[in-house]
């Protein structure tokens, strides 16, 4: 386990200047009041492999991964921010292969600086996914506002895929992005986003303005 916790900028792991790195199995924690203070910091040369990892940034305006490294693999990984996004990659972080992790961020799941190429899924296969589900295709997206694509999607057939793509960017299509099972019981005002669900008031509500802003579609209440 690897915990920071500064006043002045620090990363839970720095890879700096270098690679053909394992990193496995690692619980890293960043934490501190210092801005930028990123959970995984992924520079230098590539060729990393970077699994079954637990990732975290607390710090103010950190990301869970910030990567500006190409040619990683980066797979079966849980990585989370709690101020920005789960994972931010550079303009040079391309070729990479990202696949069975679960980004789930403050604000965003995933952020992509310039136009780097990379592959965020691998075949469609029977086995168990990042999220417990019987297929391994691609990752889960998630955020706190719970608006971000796995957790919004369809799945029809329920089999823990999306029934669409996921467009991060320009050549950054997630073709089986992982869908999250879902809470539909509402309590309290919210948005209501996702598609083919019944959600379920289980109390009355109360509200002086919009209570319930439906924002998808196939949605009953």
């Amino acid at each position: 386990s690897v915990r920071t916790n500064g006043t002045s900028r620090n990363y839970g792991l720095y890879v700096s200047a270098a690679g053909l790195n394992v990193l496995r199995a690692n619980n890293v924690i960043s934490s501190g009041t210092a801005t930028a203070s990123h959970g995984m910091y992924i520079n230098g040369d590539g060729k990393n492999d970077i699994a079954f990892n637990t990732i975290v940034a607390n710090a103010s305006d950190s990301a869970g991964m910030n990567m500006t490294s190409p040619n990683n693999n980066i797979t079966n990984n849980t990585i989370r921010s709690t101020s920005i996004m789960a994972l931010w990659l550079n303009a040079s972080a391309s070729t990479n292969l990202i696949y069975n992790n679960q980004f789930n961020g403050s604000t965003s799941s995933v952020v992509i600086s310039g136009t780097p190429v990379n592959m965020w899924n691998t075949s469609n296969h029977s086995g168990t996914n990042i999220m417990g589900g019987s297929m391994i295709g691609g990752n889960l997206y998630a955020n706190t506002a719970q608006t971000e694509f796995g957790q919004t999607c369809a799945d029809a057939n329920l089999d823990g895929i999306c029934d669409a793509s996921n467009t991060i960017a320009a050549n950054n299509v997630d073709s089986y992005p992982l869908w999250v099972p879902f809470d539909a019981s509402v309590n309290s005002c919210r948005n209501l986003t996702r598609a083919n669900t019944n959600y379920t008031l289980t109390q009355n509500v109360n509200s002086t303005g919009t209570c319930f802003q439906i924002i998808n579609n196939d949605i009953t209440l």
